[in-house]
């Protein structure tokens, strides 16, 4: 136990997933196994399934050729003897078939069973060639022919047989079941085929035939009924689509009559019986001679018994005419024996003698015992052998193609299983493998995140945490390979921690114990300055009233001044108000001296008009000569007026200009007054703001200092409770001086590091390997 305890915990996790990693593998091979198996079986099942066809084959030419021989030796020799010869030929070759395919077969995986019974069937199909020289030489009997070929092909069937056994796969099983009970049912419709062939080539029954041919029929319904029972729906439809034909219709015919010439024979041997020796006829001739009753009784109850025979015999099918002649012929003269036992019986009782009697009742019984001899000698099938051989060989055909069916569906079947065992495996193969790996790297990844969670192993993390509930913080802890967020890591903070703290905690009281004594002495001393604060209190509230009352009166000369200001300020206004309405005359008179100037230049350009004019009337004065000389003379006076006009006019602009010039600078001068009026009427505005700030801010030193000076008288209550409070802040120094000291004996219990005076003991951590994954890395598993 303490050699386990010494295992790290990164081999003990690894060691814990062995177990389920170990029967995880154990597990994952037995199932690869397992699917190997399967494919390996679903291999031999595609290959037995395909012995299991080629012995069909030869199974199916041996029905024929048994069929034929029957026939042959039935008929010694007169019919099927070229039918024979064919049919061997094709034995021959499906048995040469089976003999290649048994030359290649490895059977070593399969059970001693199947490979006895295999063979087996190939030892006793060597004997062939003996048995037909027997045939062929009628050294042998039907019975012991035809018994040779159905054990032969009951050989080979039960090796088809076997292989339901050797298949663990239900559908493989299920798919067997079906065909080998089919191929049974086909079996004894091939031994019926035999036996009736012989039956009807002979015209009877040999001893035993008919009880084995009622076997057969039975036997046929038995696995056929199996067959149907196993068989998908696919399978039953092709199977009744091919039963259909004619020609299994008329089989069931002929084996109608077969069966019927039995129950005919032994209706005819009852009917023998009760009118025979012993019947009814010796009855009647027993009463007439001897006249008892008892006789009569036994009579009735024989007639009884013939008629409902004789009844039965008519009811059954395919009768010939000159049988049911025959059985009416015995069955009236049957009646005529009853009227005349009735007849009689009566002549008896009224006291007939016997004599009498026999000589008057007389009944001829030879047409009866001449009709039932010949209905018992001419009981015949009516069937021709051959055409017997050639219905059914057709419908055994039909049945061939529901077997070659059968056997194409098992052989899809077992392809498909083999196809999908070798998809199961790889699949499976390939999970466990996976999963192997998987778990695998989950248990390496786990052992490493717990170790990594740890950051060292678990009894290094007990010793840490023992040495810390004992007090002792003077491990030092390695920083290297240490992940951040691991115990081990966070041991190493708690110790830091507390090495930091307890170390703070120490120096601090020791300051305080220091500084317990200091508040003491500050507390006399703030006790003594506290006195002389109030003396100093009342002077200064003193001062303060005298200061309140210089702030009232300021306040009401600042109140005064600040009505004087408004007045002036309002002064200013109106003249800036006025000021504005001068400068907006002058505008006006501008704007009127810009109209003269327009009626001047009007005026300038008349004149130069009537210069013009002048000038035309001097030179048409001119062209006129004398007679135009008065004319020039009134032009030249007129053009001198022009003249003059044009003169005053210019004199006339000249002044209006300078005095649009002399308007424009009044205007600006104006405009500048206006605005320098303006500033005063601002100046005034602010002046009277001033003084009232000036005001009320007096009003409010006043009350200022009229709570200084409440706040004067509190501070000096507050003095005084300071000097009370200041003794009691002495007494408590030396108490928390007590308690400090308390602290400090304490804290003594833990051993810190070198900053808390003691040297830190080296704790050694083995480094743990850390697994870095990103999102890419964790894609690769």
């Amino acid at each position: 136990m303490g050699s386990f305890k010494s295992i790290k915990v990164k081999n003990k996790i690894l060691l814990m997933l062995l177990f389920p990693v170990l029967g995880l593998i154990y597990f994952s091979a037995d199932g690869v196994v397992k699917k190997i198996v399967i494919r390996t079986e679903m291999g031999s099942i595609q290959s037995l399934t395909g012995l299991s066809v080629s012995i069909s084959d030869l199974v199916h030419e041996l029905q024929k050729e048994r069929g034929t021989t029957a026939g042959y030796l039935g008929s010694k020799g007169a019919e099927f003897s070229e039918e024979l010869r064919n049919q061997r030929v094709f034995t021959d070759s499906k048995a040469a078939a089976v003999h290649v395919f048994y030359g290649k077969f490895n059977g070593a995986r399969l059970n001693s069973e199947f490979n006895n019974d295999l063979h087996e069937a190939v030892q006793t199909l060597d004997s062939l060639e003996e048995t037909r020289r027997e045939i062929d030489a009628f050294s042998t009997s039907a019975d012991k022919a035809i018994s040779y070929y159905t054990n032969l092909n009951a050989t080979f069937l039960s090796v088809i047989g076997n292989v339901v056994k050797i298949s663990s796969n239900a559908a493989i099983s299920n798919g067997f079941s079906t065909y080998v009970n089919f191929l049974q049912g086909k079996e004894r419709t091939g031994v019926e085929r035999a036996v009736m062939s012989n039956a009807f080539a002979q015209d009877r029954f040999a001893a035993g035939s008919f009880n084995k041919f009622a076997s057969l029929v039975s036997e046929q319904k038995v696995y056929i009924d199996t067959f149907l029972f196993f068989a998908t729906e696919e399978q039953r439809e092709f199977y009744q689509v091919a039963m259909e034909d004619p020609s299994v219709a008329e089989v069931e015919r002929m084996r109608a009559i077969a069966l019927n010439r039995e129950q005919r024979k032994e209706l005819l041997a009852d009917l023998t019986t009760d009118i025979g020796y012993g019947g009814l006829i010796h009855q009647f001739k027993n009463y007439i001679l001897r006249g008892r009753d008892n006789y009569v009784d036994t009579f009735y109850t024989r007639y009884n018994h013939a008629m409902a025979t004789l009844d039965r015999y008519l009811q059954l099918s395919n009768l010939s005419d000159a049988a049911v002649t025959s059985a009416g012929i015995v069955k009236e003269t049957l009646e005529n024996y009853a009227e005349n036992m009735e007849m009689a019986v009566g002549l008896t009782r009224e006291g007939m003698s016997v004599e009498e009697l026999d000589s008057s009742i007389s009944i001829s019984d030879g047409p009866a015992i001449g009709a039932l001899n010949k209905l018992l000698t001419q009981e015949n099938f009516g069937v021709e052998a051959v055409y017997w051989f050639e219905t059914i060989t057709q419908k055994i055909n039909l049945l061939k193609t529901v077997e070659n069916q059968l056997a194409s569906d098992v052989t899809t079947t077992a392809a498909a299983l083999q196809i999908a065992a070798q998809r199961q495996y790889l699949i499976y193969m390939t999970l466990a493998i996976a999963l192997i790996i998987l778990a695998a790297l989950l248990s390496f990844l786990t052992a490493r995140s717990i170790l990594t969670q740890l950051g060292d192993e678990p009894f290094s993390m007990a010793a840490i945490a023992g040495r810390i509930s004992e007090g002792d913080l003077t491990m030092a802890f390695a920083k290297n390979g240490v992940r951040n967020g691991s115990i081990y890591h966070g041991f190493a903070e708690i110790v830091e921690s507390m090495n930091d703290v307890l170390g703070n905690v120490n120096t601090a009281v020791d300051q305080v114990s220091s500084g317990a004594g200091q508040v003491a002495q500050a507390s006399q001393a703030l006790s003594q300055g506290a006195t002389q604060q109030a003396s100093s209190l009342e002077e200064i509230s003193s001062s303060l009233n005298e200061i309140n009352g210089q702030s009232r009166q300021n306040s009401e000369t600042a109140t005064s001044a600040n009505a004087l200001a408004k007045t002036a300020a309002a002064s200013a206004e109106n003249g800036n108000e006025q000021m504005g309405l001068l400068v907006a005359a002058m505008g006006r008179i501008n704007t009127s001296s810009d109209e003269i100037k327009k009626i001047i230049k009007v005026i300038d350009d008349i004149a130069f008009q009537i210069n013009l004019l002048a000038l035309n009337a001097n030179v048409e004065a001119a062209r006129a000569g004398k007679y135009g000389k008065g004319f020039a003379v009134v032009a030249e006076e007129v053009r001198n007026l022009a003249v003059r006009s044009a003169d005053a006019v210019k004199n006339t602009t000249a002044m209006v200009e300078e005095s649009i010039r002399n308007i424009e600078e009044g205007t600006k001068s104006a405009g500048i007054t206006a605005e320098q009026l303006e500033g005063i009427v601002e100046s005034a505005t602010k002046v009277a703001d001033y003084l009232g700030d000036i005001a009320l801010a007096s009003n409010e030193q006043a009350q200022g200092i009229e709570q200084i000076s409440g706040g004067l008288e509190q501070i000096d209550q507050v003095t005084q409770s300071n000097t009370a409070s200041a003794e009691q802040g002495a007494s408590a120094s030396e108490e928390l001086s007590s308690q400090a000291q308390q602290l400090k004996e304490m804290i003594s219990r833990f051993r810190l590091t070198e900053n808390g005076k003691r040297k830190a003991d080296t704790i050694y951590h083995e480094e743990v390997g850390v697994i870095e994954l990103d999102d890419a890395d964790f894609g690769k598993y």
